[in-house]
């Protein structure tokens, strides 16, 4: 996709969906979508900041203090946000059942080819470089070659993927 095609609030600067408003990814969901939980985000280091924005609230609706947003803060903050990294253009569903392969006909007699198309785009949008990687590596089942090939595929990131399961287990599970 050539730079002029993309809309003007994207790329620098832009963590959000592919309209300008909010991330749509389950991760960034509280009522009402408000922009210190769920963007659009300038920067890498405002998206963990929405990261324990969230915690809080989830805590404060049990009566509790969230000393995970705490560790967000001290610790994510200094792991996973890289100051002036752009954001990637991301599918943020890249799960086989979202991927379908239909068999044509190849340009050679008696060769086969392959169209592939990705379905299911509802949370795409601008998210950090590992978000992609995230997302299909807490999807894994680990019970066949799927995760080898997704990786061959994807540039992996196993490091900020680790530490997106703590955030994933506290804010969604």
């Amino acid at each position: 996709m050539s730079a002029t095609l993309l809309p003007s609030y994207c790329c620098y600067g832009f963590f959000g969906a592919v309209d300008g408003t909010h991330l749509s990814h389950h991760l960034f969901y509280w009522p009402k979508y408000p922009v210190h939980v769920s963007g659009p985000f300038s920067n890498e280091s405002d998206l963990i900041k929405g990261f324990a924005a969230k915690s809080r609230l989830n805590a404060e609706d049990n009566d509790r203090i969230s000393y995970l947003a705490n560790f967000y803060e001290e610790q994510l903050m200094v792991s996973l946000a890289v100051e002036g990294r752009a954001p990637v253009f991301t599918h943020c569903d890249l799960q086989r059942k979202n991927i379908l392969v239909e068999e044509v006909q190849g340009t050679a007699k008696d060769e086969k080819d392959f169209r592939i198309s990705l379905v299911d785009w509802e949370s795409a949008g601008w998210y950090p470089v590992y978000w992609e990687y995230f997302v299909a590596f807490i999807s894994l089942k680990w019970d066949d070659d799927w995760c080898s090939k997704f990786a061959q595929a994807v540039d992996a990131w196993p490091a900020e993927a680790g530490m997106m399961k703590i955030v994933y287990q506290d804010l969604w599970l």
